[in-house]
């Protein structure tokens, strides 16, 4: 981070036609931001989404589910259906393919490129209900979990956002090294942890390594987009949640994806801080025909 009192500042691009995989690649490994406005795929899966949410939790606004901080028969009863609900987008191959729709409407070509699962996120208000699959992510690089220099992240919102429920970014530490956990946190120990903890209670393995040093909020930088919008960035980007301050919760939607051209590119960011050796390929498929990242490089 700059010493001079200076702060880096984000490239945000708004784009309506789509990039090729090289062109989106070059631009996200320099640090810039991408957002392909209303993209018509992904407007179709928030409606799909918001209709089987809706249904499954019994409310007609979502957002408004953790209004209150009392616990009662019918609060529990949505906490137990709501991570159902997660689980069964993780393991839908329908609702997979309608984002691939959207991602293909971004440019990005499904017969070289490779995903992890498509995952909801749910973050409530900061004096809402807490529970194993719900709540914001703190500081981190994606990088950090995956060991994947090459990899990129897409995000969505599925209702309305502020500043004060979205996603944020750290653009001071884009060239600068953070001290974290890497070295310690494993994967496999936190899905024993999510496997052995209630649905109800807060996981106690954070769900990616964690900064070592205090990182300052009063430089976080929002981004705040339409349901439809489709956010894309360089896993190499520090960001988290904000702390939802507001009495809505969020609701997002989020994917990870590797681009195989890129595997060996000059331009991928440089890992400046991650200590894990253990790239994660198993964890994508290509989006063509869910054959393992793993696989084609080992071939």
């Amino acid at each position: 981070m700059s010493t001079s009192g200076e702060h880096s500042a984000l490239t945000i691009s708004y784009l309506r036609q789509p990039l090729t995989d090289q062109q989106r690649s070059e631009r996200l490994f320099r640090g810039e931001l991408l957002v392909f406005r209303q993209l018509p795929a992904l407007l179709e899966l928030q409606q799909l989404l918001h209709s089987r949410i809706s249904e499954q939790l019994g409310i007609s606004q979502p957002p408004r589910l953790f209004n209150s901080t009392a616990i009662n028969d019918q609060v529990n009863h949505q906490l137990t259906v709501l991570t159902a609900l997660q689980e069964e987008i993780r393991r839908d191959s329908g609702l997979r393919n309608q984002f691939y729709r959207a991602l293909s409407e971004a440019g990005v070509d499904t017969c070289n490129s490779f995903s992890d699962t498509l995952q909801l996120r749910v973050v409530g208000p900061e004096t809402g209900q807490q529970g194993r699959d719900r709540g914001g992510i703190g500081h981190h690089r994606d990088t950090w979990g995956s060991n994947i220099q090459a990899q990129v992240n897409w995000w969505t919102p599925l209702y309305p956002v502020t500043d004060h429920n979205t996603i944020a970014f750290y653009p001071d530490y884009w060239n600068q090294p953070v001290p974290n956990t890497s070295a310690d946190w494993r994967f496999a120990e936190f899905l024993a942890h999510r496997a052995s903890t209630p649905a109800n209670q807060p996981l106690n393995y954070p769900y990616a390594p964690q900064p070592l040093i205090a990182i300052d909020d009063q430089f976080q930088q929002p981004i705040v987009i339409a349901p439809g919008d489709l956010l894309c960035f360089a896993s190499a980007h520090l960001h988290g949640s904000t702390v939802n301050t507001t009495d809505l919760t969020r609701f997002s939607l989020e994917m990870r994806s590797v681009t195989a051209a890129d595997l060996n590119s000059p331009l991928v960011p440089d890992n400046l801080d991650n200590a894990g050796s253990d790239p994660m390929y198993a964890w994508f498929k290509r989006l063509s025909d869910q054959v393992s990242l793993k696989s084609v490089l080992d071939y």
